[in-house]
């Protein structure tokens, strides 16, 4: 899983097994390991109570609950985004994106075997 982060928008870009996995077991996650015990952890987490996409930050860990229909929606067909314009606490919009990740044009120094086909190339 790929994370992107840029001012007030969070784009996490999944591989095939990772969409899978989203969609059967409703949870997948990746981190960073800074060493001396301290890690950065992203994940995107089924929830049967959300009906919006919701972004939650606590304790170093980056959490985006989904609804599951939106999960297998989204899963189980040729959709690319699951997007949310969610409005935090403050009022301030923060835009959450989680998309499929896509095998590159041009060739690159990075394992694309678990990639979806770039659709130009369908």
């Amino acid at each position: 899983m790929k994370l992107r982060i840029k001012g007030n928008s969070i784009r996490f870009r999944l591989t095939q097994s990772e969409v899978e996995e989203l969609n059967k077991k409703g949870h997948v996650e990746d981190l960073v390991n800074f060493g001396d015990g301290v890690k950065f952890i992203y994940e995107i987490k089924a929830d049967l109570n959300k009906n919006i996409l919701e972004p939650v930050f606590k304790a170093n860990k980056i959490s985006v609950l989904v609804c599951q229909d939106q999960i297998s929606q989204w899963a189980l067909t040729d959709k690319v985004t699951i997007k949310e314009n969610y409005i935090n606490s403050d009022g301030d919009e923060v835009i959450v994106m989680i998309e499929k990740d896509f095998k590159c044009l041009s060739p690159r120094d990075e394992d694309e075997s678990d990639m979806f086909p770039h659709p130009s190339q369908k």
